[in-house]
Order: structure tokens, then C-alpha cells, then sequence
């Protein structure tokens, strides 16, 4: 419960494949790519989520724009929230 999924970029991270991979394509048939052999290397270089996004072309994508838009636990996600603080 909370804002701990927004505390760092760190959900972003670690969840841009898996959002690109779901929702790319309507068919799914696009897949994350990346030329580094370990991730941390890939994050190094780009210096930022949204910097590896871009990269990526994540802006594209609706889900991704809406992380963009709202970095934290705000009134937006409270929202959409399942449980209700």
C-alpha cells in the first residue's frame, strides 16, 4: 500500500520490457531489444527511464505516457487504486 512502486524509477525500469512487450502492437508480435548482455550496463547508458523509454519508443504507448505524466502516487493512480486507503 502506498507509493512504494513510484519511489525511484525503479518500477519503471524493471517493467519497460514487459509494457513494451504487452502493448506495442495489438498483435503483441513486438519484443524489447536491447544490444547489452546485462541490463544494469543498458540503464547505465541511457542515464534515466525516461531517457530509456525514449530510446525505445515507449512515448508511444499509452500506459508508458501516463507513467510520464504522473511520477507519483498522485491523484490519478490514487484513483484507479483497488484498494482505497
Amino acid at each position: 500500500m502506498g507509493d512504494t512502486g513510484f519511489t525511484t524509477a525503479r518500477f519503471a525500469k524493471l517493467n519497460m520490457p514487459y509494457i513494451y512487450d504487452q502493448v506495442a502492437t495489438r498483435k503483441n508480435d513486438e519484443h524489447w531489444w536491447t544490444s547489452n548482455y546485462d541490463d544494469y550496463d543498458l540503464y547505465l547508458q541511457a542515464g534515466s527511464a525516461g531517457e530509456l523509454g525514449r530510446r525505445h519508443g515507449l512515448e508511444q504507448i499509452g500506459f508508458w505516457r501516463k507513467l510520464l505524466d504522473h511520477p507519483s502516487y498522485d491523484a490519478f493512480w490514487q484513483q484507479q487504486a483497488m484498494i482505497k486507503s
